[in-house]
C-alpha cells in the first residue's frame, strides 16, 4: 500500500501523465493486482522454512518410506490450503477487472487466473529447490533471503520491470522470476 501512495505522490509532484506507458490509475492497478496476487501465493512463500525443517529434522525419512512423492505430497497440501487464498484473488480480481475493462475481454481475465496458478507453482517450485538445498546447505536462511530479494526485484513486485535500467532490465526479462508477478499483470 507504502507504494500505492509513492506512486501516486510521484505522479502527482513531477506532474506528468505517464511513466513508460504507465499512468497514475496504471500505477494503482498495478500494486492493488500485485497485492491480491501475492496473497494467493503467501502459502508457499513458507516452503523452504517446511523443508529445511523436514530435512534437518530427519523427518524427510518418513515421507520416502512412503509410495508417494514428497513434492506431490507437499504440493498437494499446499494447493488444498490456497484454493480459498486463490478463490478470494479470482474474485478481488474479476471486481478489478468488471470496473476497469469492459465484459468483451472476459477471455483475457481467464487468461489472468491461469498466469497466476502457474505463478503460484512457480513461488513453490523455488521455494522447494530452496528448501532442497538444505541437503547441502546447513542453513538456509541466508539463501532463502538473497533469492527473495533478487525475486522481489526482478519479479515486478517493486517496480515494473519496464523501470529497470540497462543490464538490469534486460536479466529481469530473461529470468524466471518475472513469470510471478509482471506476466500475470
Amino acid at each position: 500500500l507504502l507504494l500505492i501512495v509513492v506512486w501516486s505522490a510521484m505522479f502527482h509532484g513531477m506532474r506528468v501523465e505517464s511513466l513508460h506507458g504507465y499512468t497514475r490509475n496504471d500505477m494503482i492497478l498495478y500494486y492493488t493486482t500485485l497485492i491480491i496476487i501475492g496473497f494467493s501465493s503467501r502459502f508457499f512463500s513458507s516452503y523452504s522454512y517446511l523443508v529445511w525443517q523436514d530435512i534437518t529434522s530427519g523427518e524427510i525419512s518418513r515421507y520416502l518410506c512412503r509410495p508417494i512423492n514428497y513434492v506431490v505430497y507437499q504440493l498437494s497440501y499446499g494447493l488444498g490450503y490456497t484454493r480459498y487464498l486463490f478463490l478470494v484473488t479470482a474474485l478481488f480480481s474479476f471486481l478489478l477487472w468488471i470496473l476497469n475493462n469492459p465484459v468483451e475481454r472476459l477471455p483475457l481475465f481467464v487468461c489472468f487466473l491461469v498466469s497466476v496458478m502457474l505463478s503460484i507453482l512457480l513461488v513453490f517450485s523455488i521455494h522447494m529447490a530452496i528448501g532442497f538445498a538444505s541437503f547441502f546447505i546447513s542453513a538456509i536462511f541466508g539463501l532463502r533471503d538473497l533469492i527473495f530479494h533478487i525475486l522481489q526485484l526482478f519479479s515486478g513486485a517493486l517496480v515494473p520491470l519496464e523501470f529497470l535500467p540497462g543490464v538490469i532490465g534486460h536479466m529481469g526479462r530473461f529470468l524466471p522470476f518475472r513469470h510471478i508477478y509482471s506476466t500475470p499483470m
